[in-house]
């Protein structure tokens, strides 16, 4: 198996993007703004700030799914 077919094509674009922001947190990144090169993000609107109750990765992963559900 090549790393394309490990990491890329067998894999969920949830699961990628999940993988991908749990490295950027520590920098504070977000990888929507990543992938859509817009900042801030207009099309969007990022739970980071809204609930406290959850963990930054928990409220990442609801925005990552939020965003991946919406019309482009």
């Amino acid at each position: 198996m090549k790393n394309r077919d490990k990491y890329i094509l067998k894999v969920s674009e949830y699961d990628m993007l999940i993988k991908i922001q749990a490295t950027m947190l520590s920098h504070n990144c977000c990888v929507i703004d990543t992938i859509t090169g817009v900042t801030p993000p207009k099309d969007y609107t990022c739970s980071w700030f809204v609930d406290y109750s959850k963990t930054a990765y928990e409220r990442c992963c609801k925005c990552i799914q939020k965003w991946l559900n919406e019309e482009a």
